[in-house]
C-alpha cells in the first residue's frame, strides 16, 4: 500500500505541472486529504502488527486478503497511468486546464477504477490483519465511493456533456458488467 501512496504523490506533482489545477486547494479539500492519509496510516499500522478488533484468522483468508491488496494496487495504478495528467485529487472536484475525457484502458470497463482499487485494498488489508473493522468497511466504503463518484460525475457531465452521458451508459461505475 505504501507503493501506491508514493506513486500517488509523485504522479500528482507531475500531473499538476503538465495540467495546472483550476483553483487552489480549500480547507475542506485538505480535510478530506488528511482523512484519507489517516485511514491509510491506520491500515498500514494494522499490517505492521497493531491488532484492532481481531478475529480468529487462517492462512487462506490472509492469502485472499493479500491477493485483493495486490489486485487493488494494480487496478489503482493502471487507472492513474490511464488518466495521466488529467488526474486531480478526488477531494478537489475540479476539471483541470486542458482536461480530456479518459475512456480507454481500464476506463473502458469502469468509470471509477481508483475507487474500486481503494475499496478492495482496504477490504484486503482487513482480511490480512483479521479485523472486524472489515464489516464496517464493507458498508461504509462503497457508500462513500458512490457519493464521491456521483459528485464527480455531475462535474464531468457539465464539462463533457453528451460524450460523458454516452460513456456512462456504456460502462459500469465500479465493477465491470455488475455495478
Amino acid at each position: 500500500m505504501t507503493i501506491r501512496y508514493v506513486y500517488w504523490f509523485l504522479s500528482e506533482k507531475n500531473a499538476n505541472k503538465e495540467k495546472p489545477k483550476q483553483h487552489a486547494t480549500t480547507t475542506q479539500e485538505l480535510t478530506k486529504r488528511i482523512i484519507t492519509l489517516i485511514l491509510g496510516a491506520f491500515i498500514s499500522l494494522q499490517l505492521l502488527g497493531v491488532s484492532v478488533l481481531p478475529f480468529q484468522n487462517n492462512i487462506y483468508v490472509q492469502y485472499s486478503g493479500l491477493l485483493l491488496v495486490f489486485v487493488s494496487i494494480c487496478i489503482s495504478i493502471t487507472a492513474r497511468i490511464s488518466l495521466g495528467s488529467n488526474w486531480a485529487h478526488a477531494a478537489e472536484y475540479q476539471i483541470k486546464k486542458g482536461h480530456t475525457l479518459t475512456t480507454d484502458g481500464i476506463y473502458k470497463y469502469i468509470r471509477h477504477p481508483i475507487y474500486t482499487g481503494m475499496f478492495l485494498s482496504c477490504i484486503g488489508a482487513e482480511l490480512v490483519t483479521g479485523s472486524y473493522i472489515l464489516v464496517a468497511f464493507i458498508f461504509i466504503l462503497p457508500a462513500t465511493a458512490y457519493f464521491q463518484a456521483k459528485m464527480e460525475e455531475r462535474i464531468l457531465l457539465k464539462e463533457f456533456g453528451k460524450g460523458y452521458a454516452s460513456y456512462m451508459k456504456s460502462t459500469k461505475m465500479f465493477i465491470p458488467f455488475v455495478w
